[in-house]
């Protein structure tokens, strides 16, 4: 099974289409909306070096919210 995040044009409709949420819910952990999207980048960034190796079987939605929740 291959990674979803190894298409480049597949990475860039999930960043799209969840970027700005995951943006959204990490501002109520942090309070502060510039941490937050250092955080919500910085997981993309991490999730594009380790690409090869991510696999999600559930949610994508759920994977992205957990991920930034523990960072």
């Amino acid at each position: 099974m291959s990674s979803i995040f190894n298409d480049k044009r597949e990475f860039e409709v999930i960043f799209r289409r969840h970027y700005a949420p995951l943006v959204g819910y990490a501002n109520k952990m942090v309070g502060n909306i510039d941490e937050a999207a250092d955080i919500v980048q910085s997981l993309f960034v991490s999730i594009w070096d380790k690409r090869d190796s991510i696999i999600v079987d559930g949610s994508m939605q759920s994977y992205l919210l957990r991920s930034t929740h523990n960072r």
